[in-house]
């Protein structure tokens, strides 16, 4: 709201009462008057009236400020006096002045400087001190009295006191901004109005996010704020009831505070959210020393909140094999033939082959160790893996070893957590060796010999037509299919 629009609201604002005990004060036979004429030049710019102590009128020569110039907050005082020249009676300034205040113009409502003390200053000025407590909501960007009649008596108007015909006299301020007036004087700032913590936003994608991940977050205000030093402020985190504090980082002195946090294990959630309107703790203050009004931010899960207006999900729990199962038919496979392998992970899993691709190691003998490799199924939780049966490859009863190999790959969760790469824990029907006749025979059959049982020393070469029986000796049983040669 602009400055003119503010203070118009303040001289619409409420009048500040008079103390109870104010009805029950007595005039005393002293009177206040007019001053004398004054040149026309200073007439409206000193207070207008006197006082009389029986040994002649004393002028109340300024109305002024003790405090000094600046801006000021909540709980503050502030500090106004009057001085009365020579050798006043404190006594009577005091009897009289006890009962007085001066209205503020303070915003939406006007508040008063009440008599705090009177003060003798040997023959030379005597001071009535006058106090005001800035209160919240209370506002001027140059503090001043409401008006010209500011200066009050307890019984309701700006007559101090009457002379013994009750002949009551005004005594006048300056206006508000002449000369003489407090404004005039003094530049003091009013600042009741707190800094609100508007909301809470995520300084990164929506998503789920995976241990040692950054998150990042803003505080906003409706106004700069200050963060103290030694009481820097944190940010509460609620994962799924656990509370971890996001700590500051930067944005000291403007509307926006950033804070950040690293996921850790264990910290798991759906949806991240604050834990309570009060998440932000520590010491945050405006210019004139406000603490923030934390009230008006959304409670967590409302519209407005950290979880309503961001989707982040932390998930710090590492995917695992669940499974290892065979696609197809379980049989023997023989040399050249493919098994397709399939792999199932806990949750769905992102493979990247930029690398190399994963494989899973099998229990073969024979030649160079038997793996499947990663076929497809990136982005589900079911992987395929495919082994072709290799030369001199052999197992009775085909099973997994263990671990995964990565083989230059990676395998992850959406969160980022790489895969549990144990296998060792499967058991059962959880296991390769579960499937029911799945063999691997990969061994190639050798010759080991050839003879002829038509063929004796010392025989006769054999001639045209002659038939010529030649056996071949394998190392294993075969079985002839068609007519070999």
């Amino acid at each position: 709201m602009a400055i003119a629009a503010i203070l118009a609201l303040g001289h619409a604002g409420t009048p500040h009462p008079a103390p109870a005990d104010f009805a029950a004060f007595q005039p005393l036979a002293l009177w206040w008057q007019d001053l004398p004429i004054l040149p026309a030049a200073d007439a409206d710019h000193i207070p207008r009236c006197t006082v009389n102590d029986a040994s002649g009128f004393r002028n109340i020569t300024r109305v002024f400020s003790t405090t000094a110039n600046g801006t000021y907050g909540i709980g503050s005082a502030i500090d106004i006096s009057i001085a009365v020249p020579t050798n006043f009676n404190p006594q009577t300034l005091q009897a009289i002045l006890v009962h007085t205040w001066i209205d503020l113009e303070t915003g939406d409502v006007d508040r008063a400087a009440v008599h705090h003390a009177t003060r003798d200053n040997q023959f030379v000025t005597s001071y009535a001190d006058y106090r005001y407590t800035v209160q919240e909501d209370d506002f001027s960007d140059d503090l001043d009295w409401k008006d010209d009649s500011s200066l009050h008596w307890s019984w309701g108007s700006n007559r101090l006191v009457q002379d013994f015909v009750g002949t009551g006299y005004n005594c006048k301020l300056p206006n508000p901004g002449d000369l003489g007036s407090l404004s005039y004087q003094s530049d003091i700032v009013v600042d009741g109005i707190r800094p609100v913590l508007h909301n809470v936003t995520a300084g990164v994608a929506n998503g789920t996010y995976g241990a040692d991940s950054s998150l990042n977050f803003t505080a906003s205000f409706s106004e700069p704020v200050f963060v103290v030093q030694g009481s820097e402020p944190v940010l509460t985190l609620d994962f799924d009831g656990t509370y971890k504090n996001a700590t500051y980082a930067s944005g000291n002195e403007t509307r926006s505070l950033a804070f950040e946090y690293t996921v850790k294990s264990g910290d798991d959630t759906a949806r991240l959210d604050y834990n309570a309107t009060n998440a932000l703790l520590g010491s945050v203050k405006d210019f004139a020393k406000n603490d923030v009004n934390r009230a008006a931010v959304a409670a967590p899960g409302e519209p407005g909140s950290l979880g309503r207006t961001s989707e982040i999900a932390t998930d710090t729990d590492d995917p695992e094999v669940a499974s290892v199962s065979l696609l197809g038919p379980g049989r023997a496979y023989k040399f050249g033939e493919t098994i397709r392998i399939n792999v199932t992970f806990t949750e769905p899993v992102t493979v990247d082959i930029t690398g190399g691709r994963p494989t899973l190691p099998l229990n073969t003998t024979g030649g160079t160790a038997g793996a499947a490799v990663y076929h497809s199924g990136s982005g589900s939780p079911s992987l395929e893996f495919r082994y072709t049966v290799g030369t001199d490859h052999e197992s009775a009863s085909l099973d997994h070893g263990s671990p995964l190999s990565l083989n230059g790959g990676t395998i992850k969760d959406d969160a980022g957590n790489g895969a549990n790469l144990d296998l060792s824990g499967l058991t059962g029907s959880d296991r390769l060796a579960a499937s029911p006749n799945l063999s691997v025979d990969g061994k190639i059959p050798r010759v080991t010999g050839v003879s002829s049982p038509n063929s004796t020393a010392g025989a006769s070469p054999h001639g045209i037509d002659d038939v010529v029986h030649v056996r071949a000796a394998f190392d294993e049983d075969v079985t002839v299919a068609g007519a070999p040669t």
